[in-house]
């Protein structure tokens, strides 16, 4: 049994999840936002308004949009003592300017609200609060809106401005209606300007608009990348959230509002609670068999001279030691720091990158990620990234890490590799002792 103390000291949540704050902008669900009403809404139900929790009407570009300005995530449960480990945190990448961005979010919207929460959170029946959703949806669009700098009060974060590449919707373009896309989505809203931003960007390797990102509550892992793909199957026009929705048993479902039988029961949710991406193997571009033949080694840096194959940059916060931590040549990066490559010739698609390096003093949601880059591209693509406590432990030597790369089908002449940190404080640092590029023959 535990203390005292220890039922007072507050938990933090697992994993990539610790790096969200405990409150956010929070769009309750409307589910005639489309412009269609549909038959199973239990009667006797009213919007909930809890506490601080007061709904405000706020006007963009001639949209009135209803909002709770800072509605708790959930993440640790009203003790303040236990992790709510059930279900899932969906991190939800759009872009306003993006034809695709626009169709997938009354999709996404309408399928959470059915599958994830079984009617949603946001309303009570006959004064008696139902079970709250152990899920959430946390939208992070690809653009700044006018209006969040006052919602938010973020002006004070010092972000960088990093976007998503996205391909432009032509014509009506609806650049910058952020609120009004989020509209009675039942979303939560990162905006553009939070500190969480380009570290969850980087975490998640984001590269496209739009995705859905699925982590656990449970281990603060992800859970698959192909959220949006599995959604848009089971949630999309023809599928099986829309039949059920039309269907007229759910039509004499709706009764006197005390029957929740008429729950959607998703097969996606079931097959995340097993760890997979609910899609069919065939959709997944995975390798399902080990690579036969040869690796040989294109470049191998020790750092004994200096940076050798990686360019020092202009920056204060990369560092060469001859010798520490007892190894000859070390390669010191403090909070955000990138270390790229020079171009290295390559002939082969699938190559490897295995290295050694020491971290000092990172917690969860720190850590570093590798990009590349082909040809002469100035764009970085991820490849995969290491957080603490996750992946590897502080104060130690981890060696022997690797990480496959499968390139693009394409004619790669020239690879250019970078490993980046992901951290904020002064006194957080990751050393690379050995970095090597390999390719199969």
């Amino acid at each position: 049994m535990r203390s005292q103390s220890e039922q007072a000291m507050p938990r933090r949540p697992p994993g990539i999840l610790t790096v969200l704050p405990e409150t956010l902008t929070y769009y309750p669900y409307r589910d005639d936002v489309g412009g269609r009403q549909y038959l199973h809404k239990w009667r006797g139900r009213k919007r909930q308004n809890n506490g601080n929790e007061q709904i405000i009407t706020i006007e963009e570009f001639g949209c009135q949009t209803e909002l709770i300005p800072d509605k708790p995530l959930g993440l640790i449960s009203a003790d303040k003592a236990i992790n709510n480990k059930n279900g899932f945190t969906l991190f939800f990448f759009c872009d306003s300017n993006n034809r695709q961005s626009l169709s997938s979010i009354p999709i996404i919207s309408k399928w959470c609200y059915y599958a994830l929460n079984c009617g949603g959170s946001d309303i009570e029946n006959d004064g008696d609060e139902l079970p709250s959703s152990d899920s959430r949806v946390i939208c992070i669009p690809n653009q700044l809106s006018p209006h969040e700098i006052h919602v938010h009060n973020s002006t004070t974060d010092s972000m960088s401005q990093t976007s998503i590449n996205a391909t432009a919707t032509t014509g009506s373009a609806t650049k910058g209606h952020v609120l009004s896309i989020l509209k009675g989505t039942g979303f939560y809203h990162l905006p553009f300007l939070h500190k969480s931003r380009l570290p969850l960007l980087h975490l998640l390797g984001v590269t496209r608009v739009p995705s859905v990102i699925v982590v656990s509550n449970a281990t603060g892992r992800i859970v698959t990348r192909y959220g949006w793909e599995a959604i848009e199957r089971e949630g999309g026009p023809g599928g099986l959230l829309e039949r059920w929705i039309d269907s007229s048993f759910v039509a004499s479902k709706k009764g006197d509002g005390n029957d929740n039988s008429a729950c959607f029961e998703s097969t996606i949710v079931n097959e995340w609670k097993l760890d997979r991406s609910g899609l069919p193997l065939i959709l997944l571009s995975t390798r399902t068999s080990s690579p036969s033949g040869t690796w040989n080694v294109l470049a191998h840096e020790h750092f004994l001279d200096g940076f050798g194959v990686f360019k020092e940059l202009e920056s204060q916060d990369a560092h060469h030691y001859s010798s520490t931590l007892g190894r000859q040549g070390v390669i010191q990066l403090l909070k955000s720091a990138a270390l790229p490559s020079y171009g290295i010739a390559v002939d082969s698609s699938q190559l490897k990158v295995a290295f050694s390096f020491y971290a000092n003093s990172m917690s969860i949601g720190e850590g570093f990620c590798l990009e590349y880059s082909l040809n002469d591209d100035t764009d970085w693509n991820p490849v995969r990234c290491w957080q603490s406590s996750i992946d590897f432990e502080n104060s130690k030597w981890n060696d022997d890490f690797s990480v496959e790369l499968n390139l693009p089908r394409v004619q790669v002449d020239i690879l250019r590799i970078k490993f980046v940190s992901i951290a904020s404080r002064d006194d957080v640092d990751v050393m690379f002792d050995h970095i090597s590029l390999l390719q199969l023959r």
